[in-house]
């Protein structure tokens, strides 16, 4: 058995000359070799593949990783109907697909619906001027859009004029892309999830 940079382990019946070998590097760059050298100079080689391939995804990821623009402050939430009015097809998604996010709300036991630890983490912009307050707040009810995108009231409004556009201009899209996070800036998930956080989830009783 050949170990090859700590990455590789080949039995020696696999590097016999003519035979292949795919090489997999860090579980996303795989190439074939033909082996027509001796087995102590595979490595070698390897070395020197495995050197390029990640000098080139660094330089890679330099090149192509754009910081995201701040989105614009003061917005406040405008609710899941509003977004689904250009965002259909992502809103059926969400209501049918992430049914534990579109439902965190109404899983909530009656007992506990008005209490701030639970809202926070069942609603949408709980605690913001213009987030979740009362049950009769049906639209930011339940984990939204917004939970993880934040408010998008001047994203709305800025991409008013492009709401029956099929196809945008590039300045259009930037306009559009521009006014609101791909994704907070927090870590949003881990804000709530707190089994992945290393918390114990609080204490509550199931029934009523």
């Amino acid at each position: 058995m050949v170990e090859l940079l700590g990455f590789w382990k080949v039995g020696h019946d696999r590097l016999r000359p003519g035979n292949e070998l795919t090489i997999l590097w860090l579980g996303a760059v795989s190439m074939r070799i033909r082996v027509s050298i001796i087995p102590m100079m595979l490595s070698t080689c390897c070395l020197l593949v495995a050197a390029t391939i990640s000098t080139g995804q660094q330089d890679a990821a330099k090149t192509s990783h754009v910081p995201e623009p701040a989105a614009p402050e003061n917005q406040e939430y405008i609710g899941v109907t509003k977004c689904s009015a250009c965002h259909f097809d992502q809103f059926q998604d969400w209501r049918k697909q992430q049914v534990k996010h579109a439902k965190a709300f109404d899983n909530v036991p009656a007992a506990y619906k008005n209490d701030a630890t639970c809202l926070k983490c069942h609603t949408t912009g709980h605690g913001s001027p213009s987030g979740f307050k009362t049950a009769a707040d049906r639209q930011l009810a339940g984990i939204t859009c917004e939970s993880c995108h934040g408010p998008g009231s001047t994203h709305a409004e800025l991409s008013k004029p492009f709401a029956k556009k099929k196809d945008l201009a590039p300045e259009e899209a930037k306009i559009a892309r521009d006014s609101i996070y791909r994704m907070l800036p927090e870590n949003v998930c881990v804000t709530c999830h707190s089994a992945r956080a290393h918390a114990k989830h609080p204490d509550y009783k199931k029934a009523g």
